[in-house]
């Protein structure tokens, strides 16, 4: 189900791309570059999503998904500081007849987060945000009728792009003078429907960080 985008909706999204740019330039501008630090992440999302509308004698249920991608954190002082990335992933989700009878969904986006975080110590760190998420492709289904898988069917059009609130916990490890191993716990909260659902994930990642 796919919901019309309202020009004046669209109007709002592109102004505020442009601000959040300047922003995010006028901040890594002016960020202390020698606190900066650029993290390679693999994990895991669980996810949920809610219906903008009730179907009658279907439940949803979650799906967990394989996400991927980067962050770069710009130090303003040794307290707060500022990240950015992209995190590629699908949105997935099922609605359930019975166990017999299912619709898998799925909608490949690119996420792009936008996090103010506070620095406890060197080691652990919360911090509060957005994102933007891009859709990449087309949405496809796979259907499961009394016990039996068909094939995945392509929708034919583009998913809808979504935005939502983003928390995050995360903690590192020195592994050596300019390296840390990093473990980055997110909770993303949609505020858009994407192809007529919210979704909602928590992620749990971790990898390899950088100091520059």
């Amino acid at each position: 189900m796919k919901t019309p985008t309202q020009p004046r909706l669209l109007t709002w999204i592109r102004a505020w791309t442009v601000v959040l740019m300047l922003l995010i330039g006028t901040l890594i501008a002016t960020s202390d570059s020698n606190a900066s630090d650029v993290s390679l992440l693999g994990g895991i999302a669980l996810q949920s999503a809610s219906p903008d509308a009730a179907i009658p004698g279907v439940t949803m249920k979650s799906k967990t998904s394989i996400v991927y991608g980067l962050t770069a954190d710009f130090a303003f002082n040794p307290a707060w500081s500022f990240e950015t990335g992209a995190i590629y992933g699908p949105h997935q989700l099922r609605t359930e007849v019975d166990a017999s009878n299912y619709i898998d969904f799925k909608q490949n986006a690119l996420s792009i987060p936008v996090v103010f975080r506070y620095h406890f110590s060197q080691a652990f760190s919360l911090g509060v945000g957005g994102y933007y998420a891009l859709s990449m492709g087309n949405s496809t289904s796979t259907t499961t009728a009394g016990g039996v898988t068909g094939a995945e069917t392509d929708s034919g059009s583009k998913g809808d792009n979504g935005y939502g609130l983003v928390a995050s916990a995360k903690a590192q490890i020195p592994l050596g003078a300019k390296v840390k191993f990093v473990i980055d716990g997110r909770y993303n909260m949609g505020l858009k429907s994407v192809n007529g659902f919210k979704f909602t994930d928590i992620q749990g990642l971790a990898g390899i960080l950088f100091v520059l």
